[in-house]
Formats: structure tokens, C-alpha cells, sequence
């Protein structure tokens, strides 16, 4: 009997141990699905355009990336890093003979949404536009696209009456109360400014549709 004992006991033992381990793996995978779970939802929310618009602070931007030299790539680059779309991949290009800086996102505009874009867009322009003083011209890219989205400063300067971008938003209280504000709380607003100045006409509310877009920039096919 005791060798039939010790035998059970030994496959006992196995069984408890196979248990635990299991136990133990099973718990270690509901953690780790759970933190990528969580990091999911956070990129969801934080997700780059009208959500993140809520939140942006521009004031810090005004201390840090302020310069009268869009020249200056490292300090370019830095700006649109603090940008809206910044999830979405952003590389910057810079032709200093045309004073333009080309942005160029590695994802795609329709994974992006069309909605999303048109507030980062004008949101980021307007930014950019303010904070290097001899930045003429931008031009967005977007994955997969054989066009660019562009816009200029002196479009921009009309629409809100100035020809000095960096006085009017000097301080964040005048940028919130004079444009981002508005830009949450007004869809209409959004929508009329982006027909403005990137000169798109019958853009869709929402959800991206290739047959309106495609004809929408400057083609650099």
C-alpha cells in the first residue's frame, strides 16, 4: 500500500502544482490584459482632435517653442510634438525658400477621421502661425494621401483681423477666450473656418469620405 501511497501523493503533489502555476499564469495574463486594456482606452480617449482639444494647455507652448525663426527645425519639431495629431506619428519637413514647414503624420486620414482632422488642423495651424513669427505657409500630409492640405498665414491673420498673430494670442486667457473655446463649443465655427482656409467646400460632418477629399489641397502626386 505505501508504494501505491506515495505514487498518489507524488501525482497529487503534480496536480497542486500544475494548479498553482496555472493559477498563477492566468492571474499574470488578466493583469497584463488588463494594463493593455486600460493603455487601449486611454489612447482611445486621448486620441488625437476634438477630445484632445479640451485639454491642450497653450500657454506652456508660449514660454517654450516662442521664436521668430521657423528655421529652426529642432525647435519645429518640438512645437508639433505638443500639438494635436501627435499620436497619430508626425515627422517635419522645412523649405526655408518658401517659408513652409510640411508635416507629415504616418497614419491615415480615414483611421484618423475626418472630424478629428479638421480641428487638429486648424487648432495646430493657428498655433504655429502664432509662435514662429516668419512661418509663411504649412502643409499637412497624411499617409496614404497624394495631396497636402495647406494654409497660410496671411489667410489666417484675415480671419481674425490682425496682421500680428503673436500679440493677439499673447497670453493663454486671450487664445482660450478668443479660439479654442470656440472651437469646442461651436460646430459651426469649426466647420466654416476649415472651409476658409484650407478652401474645402461640402466636407462631410463626419466620418471620412475619400470622394470629397480626394480633391481637397495641392496635389503632390
Amino acid at each position: 500500500m505505501r508504494p501505491n501511497l506515495k505514487f498518489i501523493l507524488s501525482i497529487a503533489s503534480g496536480v497542486l502544482c500544475a494548479v498553482i502555476v496555472g493559477v498563477g499564469l492566468f492571474v499574470f495574463w488578466q493583469k497584463d490584459h488588463g494594463y493593455w486594456t486600460r493603455i487601449a482606452a486611454e489612447n482611445q480617449t486621448n486620441n488625437a482632435g476634438y477630445v484632445t482639444i479640451d485639454s491642450h494647455h497653450f500657454g506652456p507652448l508660449i514660454d517654450q517653442y516662442k521664436n521668430p525663426y521657423m528655421g529652426d527645425a529642432d525647435n519645429m519639431r518640438g512645437l508639433f510634438d505638443n500639438l494635436l495629431l501627435v499620436r497619430a506619428g508626425v515627422s517635419i519637413g522645412i523649405d526655408a525658400d518658401t517659408y513652409t514647414v510640411q508635416v507629415y503624420y504616418q497614419t491615415s486620414e480615414e483611421k484618423l477621421g475626418s472630424a478629428n482632422i479638421r480641428v487638429a488642423l486648424l487648432y495646430n495651424s493657428v498655433a504655429a502661425f502664432t509662435l514662429i513669427d516668419n512661418l509663411q505657409n504649412i502643409d499637412y500630409h497624411f499617409l496614404g494621401n497624394n495631396f497636402a492640405y495647406t494654409i497660410n498665414r496671411s489667410d489666417v491673420e484675415a480671419c481674425f483681423g490682425t496682421d500680428n498673430l503673436a500679440a493677439h494670442f499673447s497670453t493663454e486667457y486671450l487664445w482660450e477666450t478668443n479660439f479654442q473655446n470656440v472651437m469646442k463649443e461651436d460646430s459651426s465655427y469649426r466647420e466654416d473656418l476649415f472651409q476658409l482656409l484650407f478652401g474645402v467646400k461640402g466636407f462631410p460632418n463626419s466620418d471620412f469620405d475619400a470622394n470629397t477629399t480626394a480633391a481637397v489641397g495641392r496635389d503632390v502626386g
